[in-house]
C-alpha cells in the first residue's frame, strides 16, 4: 500500500492518511464528542464496585434510597450519590409513593448481559492464568 505524503479530504476533514479507506471507516466509528463523553461517563460509572453492585441490584428489583443503602451497606447519602450518577446517564426510572422515590433500572436486560459478559471475561482470564501457571 503506498504511503501518502499529503493530506486527503475525508469526512469533510483534511487529514493525513496512509490508508484512506481504513481511516474513513475509523472516523465513521467515532460518534460525536458528546456521545463519546457520555460513553466515557458510563464506563467510569461501571468501574466502581459499589456502583456496579447498585446496578445489579436495581436490575433485579425496585428500591428506595434507604433500602438501597442498606443492601449496599452504605449511608443513604452514598446511595444518593450513586443514584444521581445513574440519573445523569438516564440509566434509572423512578416513581414517587408516600414521599419516597423508588428507583429501578431502565433497561435491566442490558445490565444482566453486561454482567454476564464481565463474569465470562473474568472466568476466562482466570482459566488462562491457571494454564499459564501450569506451563511455568
Amino acid at each position: 500500500m503506498p504511503r501518502t505524503r499529503k493530506p486527503r479530504e475525508l469526512n469533510n476533514k483534511e487529514i493525513w492518511a496512509c490508508d484512506p479507506e481504513a481511516v474513513e471507516a475509523a472516523l465513521d466509528a467515532i460518534t460525536t464528542a458528546d456521545d463519546m463523553d457520555r460513553a466515557g461517563r458510563l464506563f467510569h460509572c461501571l468501574a466502581n464496585g459499589n456502583r456496579l453492585r447498585a446496578l445489579v441490584v436495581l436490575a433485579r428489583t425496585e428500591l428506595c434510597i434507604v433500602d438501597l443503602a442498606g443492601v449496599l451497606n452504605m449511608t443513604p447519602a452514598g446511595a444518593t450519590t450513586i443514584v444521581d450518577a445513574f440519573r445523569d446517564l438516564n440509566l434509572v426510572d423512578w416513581r414517587s409513593e408516600s414521599g419516597l422515590r423508588f428507583y429501578s433500572l431502565r433497561n435491566p436486560d442490558l445490565v444482566k448481559e453486561a454482567v454476564r459478559l464481565v463474569a465470562e471475561t473474568v472466568w476466562l482470564g482466570k482459566k488462562k492464568a491457571k494454564r499459564q501457571a501450569k506451563t511455568q
